[in-house]
């Protein structure tokens, strides 16, 4: 009987468990990315890059919801709703560029004002990182995609000395991801969480202004 006790409480609070994660999940600031793969990556391959960006992420308290946009090599991925704002970004994987240096792997795309919603990862150079032994497509496509949606959830000056945000990642950023050389600062995560802030606020007050409206 004790043992039939102690398994019941032993459910209970792995119920317990989940429900709590399942509400703090649901808390967490989104962030929305439609992918455009327009290099023809493998979707198990963007699948799991994405959950390795979405990690990355959701230590710093955060929630990256993905949307895979329909493309040429990919026409029958699901359509992506058209909206730009700080919390509505656009992450594309291309080819390898032709104008930046061997040692770019991505870019992000801002105005004058700091501020952006489009960024490119380079699949090929990608690629050959990962036939040069330093980890597999998905851990490095997720890795440089999170850097690029940093700068655009961040702004001008995104760079730092520590963790994700470094002009430049080494190898054991890619081999063992999980030592914590690429997560976000405090810093960083408060910058992010008052820009993501204010877009929200800024839409909330857009639509009671609506409704107002809608009753005069």
């Amino acid at each position: 009987m004790l043992q039939w006790v102690r398994f019941l409480l032993l459910v209970s609070l792995v119920e317990l468990c989940i429900v709590v994660n399942a509400a703090t999940v649901e808390e967490r600031p989104q962030v929305f990315v439609s992918v455009f793969n327009n290099a023809g990556v493998d979707a198990a391959t963007v699948l799991l890059a994405e959950n390795m960006a979405s990690r990355i992420y959701q230590e710093a308290g955060f929630s990256i919801i993905w949307q895979n946009c329909v493309t040429q090599q990919q026409p029958k991925a699901d359509g992506c709703v058209r909206i730009l704002d700080s919390r509505h970004l656009v992450l594309h994987i291309e080819h390898q560029p032709r104008t930046l240096d061997a040692d770019i792997y991505g870019v992000a795309f801002l105005g004058q004002d700091g501020l952006g919603v489009y960024c490119d990862v380079f699949y090929d150079r990608v690629a050959k990182l990962h036939h040069a032994g330093k980890a597999s497509e998905a851990t490095i496509l997720g890795i440089v995609a999170a850097h690029e949606l940093g700068h655009l959830l961040l702004g001008s000056h995104a760079h730092a000395p520590i963790g994700i945000m470094r002009p430049q990642l080494q190898a054991k950023d890619f081999w063992a991801p999980g030592l914590g050389g690429i997560t976000l600062s405090l810093q960083q995560t408060r910058r992010i969480s008052d820009r993501l802030a204010r877009k929200q606020a800024e839409r909330s007050s857009k639509q009671h202004t609506a409704s107002l409206r809608t009753f005069v």
